[in-house]
């Protein structure tokens, strides 16, 4: 991972942070009552959670054979072996495959270039398999 890929990441997590905490601090403050220790820890268990499924969603975008998969116009298709064509859509935007993971963090969601196999007649994505 570049060294800019880590800052742009880095960038992110800290806006993360700073989307989902802010709110909720506020959200305390307008109540106008003692706030126990484990409010408070539960709070930051569950916001920290929400940021390491969006970090582990944003480095998984940037899987070395997602970054391969995205420019390429064909695949060869795991089933047959048979080169398949990028899935487009109707107005001949690419078409991703969308899949919620589930981890160890929770459900993650997981987008991957798709291609069709006419063969085989199905649709897949590269590192389906991987995951």
């Amino acid at each position: 991972m570049t060294p800019e890929r880590v800052e742009e990441l880095m960038g992110a997590a800290h806006g993360k942070v700073n989307e989902l905490l802010r709110p909720r601090l506020a959200d305390l403050e307008k109540e106008k009552r003692p706030v126990s220790e484990e409010e408070l820890e539960a709070l930051v268990q569950e916001t920290l959670g929400e940021v390491q499924r969006y970090i582990l969603e944003r480095l998984l975008e940037f899987e070395p054979w997602i970054q391969d998969a995205e420019h390429a116009e064909e695949w060869v298709c795991p089933a047959c072996g048979r080169s398949s064509k990028r899935t487009r859509d109707g107005n001949g935007n690419a078409v991703l495959d969308e899949v919620e993971l589930v981890t160890t963090l929770g459900a993650v969601k997981w987008k991957a270039p798709q291609f069709y196999c006419k063969r085989c007649r199905r649709s897949f994505s590269p590192g389906a398999a991987v995951f």
